[in-house]
């Protein structure tokens, strides 16, 4: 009778208590991009937090405020954001890159346009990724000036608003129809800091397969936005965005066959060398 004793993961991952995730992460994270949209396009249409430069007035809770206390606010608005986005870091890993990041957004629209479409509407990427960009840069913009001084070429600041429009449109279109997800990897200053603040974060995807139910089909390494093997031994676990597409992916292969899906969360998991995340099983 075989008496091996289990590998130093399985019983870590008692203790972690790998779970299954419940849910579709593509739907979760169309709301979250949406929820994180609305809030960016809110505050300032709302002027809760405004900066009009060509107007010289600036706004806080809707109201016309002097200039340095507007400032204060847009300063403190954006410092919180970061401290939240750092703080959750620990706890969750690169969320932020996979969840709520606009340049994520485009990245995965980048994604989309290359791999979801085909042939017949390969034409339509530019014009598509080129409204996509447009809308962002309204967005940006927005939070400086009123976007109807972009229809008026008679007032102060038509020239600038219209200036910083068509530069950001671009960035985004160059992003959001080529550089994709290598924007996110090498290019965002954030987001290498955050890989690096990621290194130690207690949630992570984990690859958990004692029965060998593990397949060659790799789906989960496919749908990887940053072609990561979440089965690999040697997982950098830094440079995963915790966005669920690769649980998805192994959640969708699974349904159709018998067994638990190998892919899970982890929680306070802590890597100790290959035995802690091993690969599939090989085949005979």
């Amino acid at each position: 009778m075989d008496t091996a004793q289990p590998p130093p993961y399985a019983r870590m991952a008692a203790t972690c208590s790998v779970a299954r995730p419940g849910h579709r992460y593509q739907a979760l994270r169309a709301l979250t991009y949406g929820v994180t949209l609305l809030v960016a396009i809110a505050i300032p249409t709302l002027h809760w937090v405004k900066l009009d430069i060509p107007g010289h007035t600036y706004y806080l809770w809707g109201e016309p405020v002097p200039v340095l206390r507007a400032v204060k606010a847009f300063m403190l608005l954006t410092v919180s954001v970061l401290l939240l986005v750092l703080g959750s870091t620990y706890p969750f890993g690169r969320m932020f890159c996979g969840w709520s990041c606009p340049g994520g957004q485009l990245a995965r629209l980048a994604r989309w346009l290359h791999h979801g479409w085909g042939r017949r509407h390969r034409l339509l990427r530019h014009p598509v990724a080129l409204a996509v960009a447009f809308a962002f840069a309204l967005i940006a913009v927005n939070w400086f000036t009123h976007l109807s001084v972009l229809w008026h070429p008679g007032e102060a600041g038509f020239a600038g608003a219209w200036g910083w429009t068509a530069g950001l449109t671009a960035v985004f279109y160059v992003e959001g129809l080529w550089l994709g997800f290598f924007w996110c990897e090498r290019i965002c200053p954030y987001g290498w800091y955050l890989g690096i603040m990621a290194q130690r974060n207690r949630l992570r995807v984990v690859f958990h397969d004692p029965e060998g139910l593990c397949g060659e089909c790799a789906a989960c390494a496919k749908a990887c936005p940053v072609e990561l093997d979440p089965r690999a031994p040697d997982f950098p676990a830094e440079r995963c965005l915790t966005c669920g597409t690769c649980l998805d992916a192994c959640d969708a292969i699974f349904a159709r066959r018998e067994g638990t899906p190998p892919l899970g969360w982890a929680h306070r998991l802590e890597l100790r060398g290959p035995a802690a995340h091993p690969g599939p099983a090989p085949r005979g």
